[in-house]
């Protein structure tokens, strides 16, 4: 997505392909019901002292780890549940800190737990974590500085968690900061084990980028983009991003006003209950194209697209183009029960060879989607297999 994301011209070029859609778009005349179908329930209730285990589907059990399950739903349940690993001694970086966060972690050690008290603490520039550690806060403001928005997508961090930060969490902290358009608040670096949950990230451009890294739990965390990409200043912003990685679990989370709310990549992920509105796209299944952009002076080299996500019981509404939408190569992934309104154009949208962000990106294909009766599906991929909603005919809406 390079070339789009650095040339305004190619975000006029996505608005008008959006609107180019609302012209042609699919109502109930232009719709082929699928008789065959069996549809799910228009009501698909979930609360989470209803837990997780039992609406994960058999062949999805063994991509998420029986004790993730377990820490998952204390979580769900209890936000005051501690779930760490390992717990060592506490230190406290009291309000009203500046730039203390790095010598904390450079005096802690495994397992050891860095308390940011209640209130406002500032940290300029990029905090590296490179052990395994807990930063807990407490109604505490993380305030960063330096950390900017840039047109060339060479972007530094606010925290940078590196391979031997493994085995580490972040919770109950507010993300804020100083510049007008905040870059990338968390970064994860080829990691394992990453919990990021109970956040709040307020005016990003970039919430989490998880790169090459497996097992990451994303629980309750709320997501403000940056709403500037509608007016052009930025390129586009976006909640949580995953560039390959394996068996990530995105829980409960809520993002608002991304260009894509929650972008998955890698494989045998889960992405159960989210809530993803008023932006351009709530959940995209694709691939992080290689050397999109840089964090931390190394550039993302994806190697494949989404593979085998689990996403179910997620909410995606008021979005400018779609609730859900699988393009570039996806496979092998499993969309349902799902819930979705007012998105402009389609509830679910499964992309064929296509140009639609400006340059070719290959068919999706074998994918499952199981829609409520009422739900809108554009199908263009191959092999999809398709329960319930209703099809656009694409002899009258084609494809692109």
């Amino acid at each position: 997505l390079k070339p789009y994301f650095m040339k305004t011209k190619n975000f006029i070029y996505l608005l008008l392909f959006a609107t180019m859609i609302v012209v042609v778009s699919c109502t109930r005349d232009q719709a082929i019901q699928d008789q065959a179908a069996v549809s799910t329930s228009e009501e698909l209730q979930w609360n989470p002292a209803d837990g997780i285990a039992k609406y994960i589907p058999k062949e999805y059990k063994d991509n998420i780890r029986a004790e993730d399950i377990t820490r998952i739903e204390k979580l769900l349940r209890n936000p005051k549940e501690e779930v760490l690993t390992s717990r060592g001694n506490e230190i406290h970086l009291a309000a009203g800190s500046t730039n203390k966060l790095a010598a904390a972690i450079a005096a802690a050690s495994s397992g050891d737990v860095i308390v940011l008290d209640q209130g406002d603490h500032f940290e300029s520039g990029t905090i590296t974590i490179d052990k395994s550690i807990n930063i807990i806060g407490y109604n505490a403001n993380y305030i960063s500085s330096g950390i900017k928005s840039v047109p060339d997508h060479n972007f530094k961090s606010a925290i940078h968690i590196t391979t031997k930060g493994s085995i580490s969490s972040i919770r109950g902290i507010t993300f804020k900061s100083t510049e007008t358009h905040p870059g990338l608040c968390i970064y994860i670096d080829h990691t394992i084990d990453i919990s990021v949950v109970y956040n709040t990230f307020e005016n990003w451009q970039y919430g989490i980028v998880s790169n090459a890294s497996d097992y990451g739990t994303f629980v309750s965390n709320t997501i403000h983009c940056d709403p500037s990409w509608t007016a052009g200043i930025i390129s586009d912003a976006d909640g949580i991003i995953f560039a390959d990685g394996h068996h990530n679990q995105v829980f409960k989370n809520e993002v608002t006003g991304g260009f894509f709310a929650i972008w998955t990549g890698g494989s045998q992920g889960i992405c159960f209950a989210n809530n993803t509105h008023h932006g351009f796209l709530g959940l995209i299944l694709c691939k992080v194209p290689p050397g999109s952009f840089q964090v931390d002076g190394a550039s993302i080299n994806t190697a494949g697209s989404s593979i085998s996500w689990l996403c179910t019981r997620n909410v995606s509404t008021d979005n400018f183009l779609t609730g859900y939408l699988v393009i570039d190569g996806s496979y092998n992934n499993l969309l349902q029960q799902n819930k979705s309104k007012n998105n402009t154009n389609y509830d679910y949208y499964l992309v064929g060879d296509s140009h639609i962000f400006g340059f070719f990106t290959p068919k999706a294909y074998n994918n499952t989607v199981i829609a409520t009766s009422s739900q809108i599906i554009k199908d263009c991929a191959e092999n999809s297999t398709i329960i319930g909603g209703v099809r656009v005919n694409t002899s009258t809406d084609p494809c692109n």
